[in-house]
């Protein structure tokens, strides 16, 4: 994980595909510090946002579309900050 972040994102997609909540955990964690651009962290948010919608976990979509909705006004190309507190609010959603 990390040196091919589009490839990633790849399988992350696919595992947000199934109910295995420890998966994802586990693929978000692996992924989250190679995250670089507003993008890539918008697309992370899609990504898990599609996750709970398959796993009926209204709450945690409504977090997630809440984050995106903060976000929208930024531009992609920007640089992700390392301490994000929307990046940090995302993984606590997921409990195993």
């Amino acid at each position: 994980m990390g040196k091919d972040l589009d490839f990633d994102f790849e399988v992350l997609d696919l595992a947000a595909q199934s109910s295995d909540e420890k998966l994802m955990v586990n693929l978000v964690e692996a992924i989250a510090p190679f995250l670089q651009t507003e993008g890539d962290f918008q697309d992370l948010l899609r990504i898990a946002c599609d996750f709970y919608i398959k796993n009926r976990q209204a709450e945690k979509v409504g977090l997630i579309e809440k984050i995106l909705h903060k976000r929208s006004s930024l531009s992609c190309e920007s640089t992700l900050e390392a301490n994000n507190s929307d990046l940090k609010m995302l993984l606590d959603s997921f409990s195993v």
